[in-house]
């Protein structure tokens, strides 16, 4: 099984350095090329809706597999980084950019793989791991559900956001969200030519946000909707 370099890229961050917490200090490779992490305060998972072929990655000497994983397991954020360090950045060959998962025959261990063709690294993966890692199916509200607001934040606006908390000093390290959950509030409304009123989908009022910094400053604003 490939798994793609920025899928474990983006999922890193969400990992954390706290020592007690081990098993949140790996991101957890399921099948179905899923990449999964969180540190108790933000999961993400990130799956590949157009997965290579692995028969098309490049035999490595000394990591012949001979089967697919069976289940999930959790690859070390350390080692996670040194994988994706080896694999190339840019490159005509797209499989490169991805590292192999697999069996090797031994019982208990899947093997990662990554190569830019000269330097390959091979990294034994434990298999028995991965019962400590959360079941982020319990935490991540699913997009149909009731009362759900979708809120879309263009990452550059986020970008914004943070060099702004980070210019006012931000002495709490947060952002508060106040997201509008009255449905008059998300929903535009246009009227029919008998004058019913006809909802248009999902549209939802600015999100005002609010952060506290140093020296008395206090910032306010709002993350505004797209206007046709």
């Amino acid at each position: 099984m490939l798994i793609k370099r920025a899928a474990l890229a983006a999922a890193l961050p969400a990992t954390t350095s706290d020592d007690t917490r081990y098993h949140l200090q790996a991101v957890q490779v399921s099948l179905g090329h899923t990449v999964e992490a969180t540190d108790g305060h933000i999961a993400v998972r990130i799956t590949d809706t157009a997965p290579l072929l692995d028969t098309e990655y490049p035999i490595i000497s000394g990591a012949e597999m001979v089967a697919d994983q069976t289940g999930p397991v959790l690859l070390p954020a350390d080692v996670c980084k040194k994988l994706i360090g080896v694999t190339p950045k840019k490159t005509t060959i797209p499989v490169m950019q991805s590292i192999r998962f697999g069996r090797n025959g031994q019982p208990d261990t899947v093997l990662a793989v990554a190569t830019d063709l000269q330097t390959p690294m091979i990294a034994t993966i434990r298999t028995d791991e991965s019962g400590n890692f959360p079941n982020l199916d319990r935490v991540i509200p699913p997009a149909d559900k009731a009362g759900t607001v979708t809120l879309i934040v263009g990452t550059e606006v986020l970008e914004v956001l943070i060099k702004a908390a980070k210019a006012v000093k931000n002495s709490q390290a947060a952002v508060y969200l106040q997201i509008p959950t009255f449905p008059e509030d998300c929903v535009k409304t246009k009227t029919a030519d008998d004058g019913t009123p006809i909802r248009d989908g999902p549209v939802c009022s600015a999100v005002r946000f609010a952060v506290k910094g140093a020296d008395g400053l206090e910032m306010i604003g709002a993350l505004m909707p797209m206007r046709n």
